[in-house]
């Protein structure tokens, strides 16, 4: 099953995913971001698309990751979305970055959620997305699991070809009072200011909204990172807090930005 949107699509994470996850969550250039402070496994990758794969991985450990496919296109589409993404896209990264995904992110992040076994996944995501929202600017290193970008994954859907550029997760899913946090990790240059993590963003929130009944998303973003907050402004969150010097940085400590976007109104 994919959620499909004009460029971009969002999966389920698929056993072919692990050298590809095993790759973005063991780039420091990512970790920044992300909150990771060690390396992951292979096998601690593979667990955790195992896990993934079981179904219901929301309501059992809190976090849900959806890989992000991009349609192949003669590129003039995708620049035209790059160029409304305002700047933007930078930022992914960071954004919950900040939380990312593994939270694994994290601070809370992606995964990041959720704890040491997510965590085991998770560290990029969340906030990752290099591009825009999450944590990790996801420049990172070239194209994650071998894509270039002009390559296509392999996979075909109504006669289109798709390519992984990324991930997105919810994480601290949270039934009762029917939140999630939310990251996103757009990897490697040649996939940002495409629009890939705007429009990405957008299908998780209206699945978040009419499939899981969701009352609110948040992320938390580093005060620095003007991409990401700049993503998260234009989806509709809403600054909502601030923690004082949070992050640590070998330029000194920094501020941390909570947003939030109420989606049932």
């Amino acid at each position: 099953m994919r959620l499909q949107g004009r460029i971009v699509s969002l999966r389920a994470v698929e056993p072919r995913d692990v050298e590809r996850l095993y790759e973005w969550e063991n780039d420091v250039e990512i970790w920044a971001v992300s909150g990771t402070t060690e390396p992951f496994s292979r096998a601690q990758m593979e667990r955790f698309v195992e896990r993934q794969m079981e179904g219901a991985d929301l309501l059992r450990t809190g976090q849900l990751r959806l890989m992000i496919d991009v349609r192949h296109t003669d590129g003039a589409e995708e620049n035209e979305a790059g160029a409304k993404e305002a700047d933007g896209a930078n930022g992914t990264s960071e954004a919950n970055g900040e939380n990312g995904t593994s939270e694994a992110n994290g601070e809370n992040g992606t995964s990041e959620a959720c704890g040491a076994e997510e965590n085991e996944a998770g560290g990029t995501a969340g906030n990752a997305d290099g591009d825009a929202a999450g944590n990790a600017d996801g420049d990172a290193a070239g194209n994650a699991d071998g894509d270039t970008a002009g390559n296509v994954d392999g996979d075909t859907v109504g006669g289109g070809a798709f390519r992984t550029a990324g991930c997105i997760d919810l994480f601290e899913y949270d039934p009762l009072n029917r939140r999630a946090g939310i990251g996103i990790l757009i990897y490697g240059a040649e996939n940002r200011r495409k629009g890939y993590a705007r429009e990405a963003l957008g299908i998780l929130c209206r699945y978040a909204r009419e499939q899981l009944r969701l009352h609110q998303l948040w992320c938390t973003v580093g005060a620095g990172n003007a991409a990401s907050l700049a993503l998260f402004r234009q989806a509709g969150f809403v600054e909502t807090g601030v923690r004082r010097d949070w992050l640590w940085s070998p330029e000194g400590f920094r501020d941390e930005i909570l947003l939030q976007k109420i989606l049932d109104i």
